[in-house]
């Protein structure tokens, strides 16, 4: 049941990450047909960048200041390519790349985490959670989801902005708990199904060497 409960969940969420898709493409499809109104929401849209765009210039700046940090930067910038092939976005010193790249990572372990405790062992579940989220990177639903989330920051202007990271921050949190919570029941859950086995089996040994005694 709680097998059929995970399975279920991973369904809801690539069909989620799929709507995320194609909205992102219906809205390009109707922005495409409707031109003055792409020239507007362009502009407002150049207004907001500008603000998270100046945020995220003096941030870089501030951060490489650190030889420490300017030297990891550098050493990513060598590795681009797997960032490129893992998560389909090139390793780039900004608030857009780490995002997408905190989602990945937040997808996989918990579906690899959730994928062995229900379906697989070992390290299969990993290689499992592994090809699943290359895929759906590569559908483009790491950036539609970043793109998502920073759609509704940008709904908001002032101090009221900070409130909203907060409040999603927090929804992650709680996800992540969730998460961790139906983890926990599966284990249980396994681990009690593997002592019925073990007791029904003992029980079946019991009944043999009992038959096999009177045979005697």
């Amino acid at each position: 049941m709680k097998k059929v409960s995970v399975l279920i969940f991973i369904l809801i969420c690539l069909l989620l990450f799929g709507n995320l898709i194609l909205g992102a493409n219906l809205v390009d499809n109707v922005g495409s047909g409707v031109q003055k109104v792409e020239d507007t929401t362009n502009k407002i849209e150049d207004l907001k960048n500008t603000k998270w765009d100046y945020l995220g210039t003096e941030w870089k700046t501030i951060l490489l200041k650190n030889k420490i940090i300017s030297t990891i930067d550098s050493s990513l910038q060598k590795i681009s390519l797997v960032f490129e092939i893992l998560i389909h976005e090139p390793y780039l010193f900004s608030l857009r790349f780490f995002i997408i790249l905190f989602l990945w990572l937040f997808v996989f372990f918990n579906l690899s985490k959730l994928l062995g405790e229900s379906f697989f062992e070992g390290g299969i579940s990993y290689v499992a959670g592994f090809i699943i989220v290359i895929i759906l990177a590569y559908l483009g639903s790491f950036n539609s989801l970043y793109l998502f989330l920073v759609g509704i920051v940008n709904l908001f202007s002032g101090g009221v902005v900070y409130l909203v990271i907060l409040l999603i921050f927090i929804i992650f949190i709680i996800i992540q708990i969730l998460i961790r919570y139906f983890e926990r029941s599966l284990r249980l859950d396994r681990k009690k199904q593997e002592k019925e086995e073990e007791k029904l089996n003992r029980w079946s040994l019991k009944k043999i060497v009992e038959t096999l005694k009177k045979s005697i």
